[in-house]
């Protein structure tokens, strides 16, 4: 059985071919077992370094899921150069989830984050939502409430969800239509 030191140590390697394989194991890993507090930043700083070296995509994606995991601050930086920088739609899609799955309370400049309001990628506009509202982003509120009356069904319904704690009574509407969902046309229980 390999360790994650094993793990990054075969991401590192320039003779081992599969570094996406690799990843994936280290996602699944971390998922399932608890890394030493104190080991935490060192490992962030080792898989920050194979991302920002790798061209492949699937070794990228895997490496935010496998940061997603950690919910620590010193990947932070990396979720950030991810949303400044990154392209694919998969990859940003779980640097958002890991933001959203942060702990309360981080530091963390949440202007990047709030322009995935205004993607065309619908999964994107829904992961910010739900980040941006699990951290009480209060700028991203107006944007957030101009879903609820959205035709995207999964935008106008996580925006109502996300306004919820704000006690905004315009989500009322759109809650009521969450409850009845069982006779939507679009939705089975």
């Amino acid at each position: 059985e390999r360790t994650y030191k094993d793990l990054v140590s075969e991401m590192s390697s320039k003779t081992f071919g599969n570094r996406w394989i690799a990843a994936f194991e280290l996602s699944k890993l971390l998922a399932s077992s608890s890394i030493p507090q104190n080991e935490i930043p060192s490992l962030v700083e080792d898989l920050t370094q194979i991302y920002k070296t790798t061209d492949d995509i699937r070794t990228k994606d895997f490496l935010i899921v496998a940061i997603g995991t950690l919910k620590s601050e010193s990947s932070l930086p990396l979720l950030a150069f991810v949303l400044e920088n990154e392209k694919d739609p998969n990859i940003l899609f779980h640097a958002i989830i890991a933001l959203g799955n942060m702990p309360p309370g981080i530091a963390f400049d949440f202007k990047n984050l709030i322009g995935f309001l205004d993607s065309s990628d619908v999964a994107l506009n829904q992961a910010a939502i739900l980040a941006l509202a699990s951290h009480k982003v209060a700028d991203a509120n107006p944007k957030i409430e101009s879903f609820l009356t959205s035709k995207e069904l999964s935008l106008k319904y996580s925006s109502a969800i996300a306004l919820i704690n704000l006690k905004n009574p315009k989500v009322i509407p759109v809650v009521n239509e969450i409850f009845d969902i069982v006779t939507h046309k679009n939705f089975t229980p």
